[in-house]
């Protein structure tokens, strides 16, 4: 009995072998909530991986260790070293990254194992028709270099889409510090204004004593002092709320907060050029760049269901040991498209057409933001400076009646009224100018001009913080 060639056997063997062992494995890496909580509760604004990330980043922020206070800038920068939203933007850049190395692939061949048997082998000759073919796929017109337009396309999109979180961090990062900045100002301005309204309503109290006014006199200012009362007890909750507010946007936990030496002045109003919002807009904003990228990709995948109106090649080597004889042969195969992918080429058509819908949407919202912010960042800028004026002018005011005072022209009850009146509109400017750089910080966001803090979103640099 003659055996068919031993090379044949061995070679596919060992060809199926080598596949086997390249393969990649299975590894588990199952998620601790217990330990990631212990890690969130441990994270601080002393942390040595936050340090070194700032020394790659902005080494000048580093130095001294810790900080002797914090500004903006800075602050952007730790929230985006712990803020998770971002590892959720970069998680899903690298997911789409990875599909560029899938649509690089190119289609694996198929082998085919066709064993027969011979029940009327002649004598001496053996019964085994041992078989084996190859199916060769070969892609035709582009289809590969189309598909992977599409996915460095939608890549390029995930990766503008970080810049995008990042700016969402930065704007919930600054609205926060402003509420906490303007609470605090609040209540030191509240302890003036109750302890001068206090001072009121004893001086009333003390004409009503000696008969020089009336109870009705003397029950509006302390109706007013219960106010003041009412108004810190007020702040004090809104202060705990913005430094829970503040903590949150960093991503970190509230005791990271306490006692924060902060360097931040609601008067820092950044300089913009309304004139040219739209423009800058325009060219600067991730969302209008991202959006252009899956357009691209919405292109890219009508290419390539036109390119498969054109059939891939299947080619198909095979080899039969037929009772001593080596058999060969070729097998060349196609599909016919006969129906030339027409429903395809209609939904990306189509799919194609929604992104530039979309995409008309998008810049139509970004410009009609832009004209709001605008519109209330020099509203806001304006009533700012009114009202300036007028705590400017009551300031004054108090300061010549403290002058009469001394030289006994008036009693203390005028002076204090006239304290009351400056501290009142002092917290009146403060809400105004709370709500000035809260406009400004909408500009900016609208703008999205390029900060060097967003340098240091690159994934291959950055340190990862402990999880």
């Amino acid at each position: 009995m003659r055996a068919f060639p031993l090379s044949l056997t061995t070679g596919t063997v060992s060809a199926l072998l080598l596949a086997l062992t390249a393969c990649a494995h299975f590894e588990r890496q199952p998620l601790l909530p217990d330990r990631i909580a212990e890690n969130y509760s441990g994270r601080s604004l002393t942390d040595e991986g936050l340090r070194s990330f700032l020394q790659t980043h902005a080494p000048e922020l580093a130095q001294p260790w810790p900080r002797a206070s914090w500004d903006l800038p800075a602050l952007t920068l730790v929230a985006f070293f712990f803020q998770p939203d971002l590892e959720v933007a970069r998680a899903q850049w690298q997911t789409a990254k990875a599909t560029i190395e899938t649509a690089s692939m190119r289609p694996n061949p198929a082998i085919t194992l066709t064993p027969g048997y011979n029940f009327n082998a002649r004598s001496g000759t053996s019964p085994w028709l041992p078989g084996i073919s190859v199916d060769i796929p070969v892609e035709t017109s582009g289809k590969r270099r189309i598909r992977i337009g599409k996915a460095e396309h939608l890549a390029e999109s995930a990766r503008l889409n970080i810049i995008g979180a990042a700016w969402r961090v930065r704007g919930a990062l600054r609205t926060a510090l402003i509420d906490f900045t303007a609470a605090q100002r609040r209540m030191s301005l509240l302890r003036d204004q109750l302890a001068i309204q206090q001072r009121v309503v004893e001086l009333l109290q003390q004409r009503v004593t000696l008969g020089a006014a009336s109870a009705a006199e003397l029950s509006p200012a302390r109706l007013a002092l219960t106010r003041v009362q009412l108004d810190a007890a007020g702040n004090e909750v809104r202060l705990a709320d913005a430094a829970n507010k503040l903590a949150r946007s960093l991503g970190a936990p509230v005791q990271a907060v306490d006692s924060l030496p902060l360097d931040f002045s609601l008067d820092t109003i950044p300089a913009v050029d309304v004139a040219q919002a739209r423009r800058l807009a325009l060219q600067y904003r991730a969302d209008i760049a991202a959006g252009l990228a899956e357009y691209a990709a919405s292109e890219a995948d009508l290419q390539a269901e036109i390119a498969k109106q054109y059939p891939d090649l299947h080619l198909g080597p095979a080899y039969e040991w037929d009772q001593g004889e080596s058999k060969w042969s070729l097998a060349v195969g196609f599909e016919v498209p006969l129906n030339r992918n027409r429903g395809a080429i209609a939904e990306a058509r189509a799919r194609r057409e929604e992104s530039a819908a979309r995409f008309r949407a998008l810049e139509a919202g970004v410009i009609a933001d832009v004209d709001q912010a605008s519109v209330a960042y020099m509203a806001s800028s304006t009533q700012m400076k009114r009202i300036r004026e007028v705590h400017a002018a009551l300031e004054d005011e108090a300061s010549r009646q403290r002058a009469r005072l001394s030289a006994g022209d008036i009693d203390q009850l005028e002076y204090q009224s006239a304290r009351l009146e400056a501290a009142l509109s002092g917290i009146a400017l403060l809400d105004s100018e709370a709500q000035a750089a809260q406009a400004a910080g909408m500009l900016e966001d609208e703008l999205q001009r390029p900060i060097t803090a967003l340098d240091a979103l690159d994934a291959s640099a950055r340190g990862q913080p402990s999880r």
